[in-house]
Parts: structure tokens; C-alpha cells; sequence
């Protein structure tokens, strides 16, 4: 497991042109912040990443077809729309019971309610979240967005390798905290340099 780990942290240096690649996809997740468009670009990249992988090539691939980049990044937003959609409805619904009790017990019914809503919202939310890596590979595999909703399909993939697959996905989360807590860090850098390293850092993680 240590092999394989280590092997999968350095896998987007063994590229010669690692720099050039990694600088691309850090300067347009930098302006996506606030310019939605080249989030769909580093989106579309990373599918392409991971449909490399699955074809078992060991480069990482060109920066080059931004229009395919484009519509490949637009339909993965939607894959992680709809499997993200349901929890964030029900934590919007959980909003309103307690917008009706404000500063009320936490035991009236209200609260109760909003309580046991926002903990399904949770739920959800991360149920969403582990079905999603699964999700875009089988897309990426059949080239078919339909793939990506076989639900049934998904399930039996992953209790099939229920092991590696769960230390993927614990592995994601893990990143996340740790890319949230290393950005807060880097917030009293000057300049942005503090933002544009945590997404050099977010970007390179993706890749891994």
C-alpha cells in the first residue's frame, strides 16, 4: 500500500513537462474562483486525466482541444450536480423550520425537525460524494453519460472493490480538509500568492 500510495503522490511529476501542465491547470483554477467558465476547462482536464489512467497511459495529457475540454468539463458539473442536488436541496428545506423558530428552545418541534433534516442533507451529501468518483470513471470508460447514473451498476462496482475504493474516497476527503486548513494558512501570504498556492496544491492533488 505504501509503494502504491507513494507511487500515486509523485505519478504527475514523472511527466517532463509537469511544470508546464500543473502551471496551466493552477492559472485557471486561480480566476475560476470567480469566473465559472475555466472551472469547466480544469474540470474537463481532469476527466481526461482520469480517462488516461483508466487506459492505463502514464503522461498526463496536452492542454490542447479547449473546446472538447469545455463540454467535457460542462457535462462532469452536471454529473456532480445531480448527485450533489438532493442534499443540497434538503439542507435548503432545513433552513426553514428554524427560520421560523428563531431563538426558540432547541427542543421545539421545529428545531427538532430542522435537525434531523440537515443531518439527512448530510447524509446525502456525503452518499453523493462517494458515488461521484465511480460515477465519472464509468463515464469516462463508456463514454457515455448514461453510465454515470446506472446506480445499480455503481453499487456492485464498488462493493466489488469495496477496499481500494474506500480508501480513495477517504483519501479525497482527507485532501479537502487538508487543502481547506492549508488555505486558511496561506491567506496571510500577500498578494494572492497564498490563494494561487492553495490551488497549485488543490490542482496537483486532483491529479494524484
Amino acid at each position: 500500500m505504501q509503494h502504491d500510495l507513494t507511487e500515486s503522490i509523485n505519478f504527475p511529476r514523472t511527466d517532463e513537462a509537469f511544470a508546464k501542465k500543473t502551471g496551466i491547470g493552477t492559472l485557471l483554477l486561480f480566476p475560476g474562483i470567480a469566473l465559472v467558465l475555466p472551472l469547466f476547462l480544469v474540470l474537463g482536464y481532469y476527466f481526461r486525466v482520469l480517462k488516461d489512467g483508466l487506459e492505463s497511459k502514464t503522461q498526463l495529457p496536452e492542454w490542447d482541444q479547449f473546446g472538447r475540454l469545455f463540454i467535457q468539463g460542462l457535462t462532469c458539473f452536471a454529473v456532480l450536480l445531480v448527485y450533489m442536488l438532493p442534499g443540497s436541496l434538503l439542507g435548503a428545506v432545513a433552513l426553514i423550520p428554524g427560520m421560523a423558530m428563531r431563538g426558540g428552545s432547541i427542543f421545539e418541534p421545529q428545531n427538532i425537525l430542522s435537525t434531523f433534516l440537515k443531518m439527512g442533507a448530510g447524509v446525502l451529501c456525503l452518499v453523493g460524494q462517494a458515488l461521484i468518483p465511480m460515477a465519472l470513471a464509468r463515464f469516462a470508460h463508456t463514454g457515455k453519460l448514461a453510465s454515470a447514473f446506472q446506480i445499480k451498476e455503481i453499487i456492485e462496482q464498488i462493493k466489488a472493490s469495496v477496499s481500494t475504493y474506500g480508501k480513495l474516497v477517504i483519501a479525497l476527503c482527507v485532501s479537502s480538509v487538508v487543502i481547506g486548513y492549508v488555505g486558511r494558512f496561506l491567506t496571510a501570504v500577500p498578494f494572492y500568492l497564498g490563494t494561487f498556492f492553495t490551488m497549485a496544491l488543490a490542482f496537483y492533488t486532483a491529479l494524484v
